[in-house]
């Protein structure tokens, strides 16, 4: 019944799990020796040579054209971790 709603209105039914994050592990500060920031293309494209991080050029530069921003922790200088938003 509620596919035929959605087909004849347009309308779509969303659900959320939810659950409590009170007994989630926290950090009270960032380990010692990491630097967190928003990667620029130059850093990303020179994260690409350390086979560890399994970055491609080709996927840097498409996730950057798509608007998506990369966070990274460097140690000494080094992209030694990221993510995508």
């Amino acid at each position: 019944m509620l596919s035929a709603v959605r087909r004849r209105l347009g309308i779509h039914f969303y659900y959320m799990l939810v659950r409590p994050l009170a007994c989630a592990a926290r950090l009270d500060a960032p380990p010692a020796g990491l630097d967190y920031r928003v990667l620029d293309e130059a850093a990303l494209l020179q994260s690409c040579a350390d086979p560890q991080l399994a970055l491609r050029a080709a996927g840097v530069r498409a996730a950057l054209d798509a608007g998506n921003v990369c966070v990274g922790a460097l140690e000494q200088g080094h992209v030694v971790a990221y993510v995508w938003y």
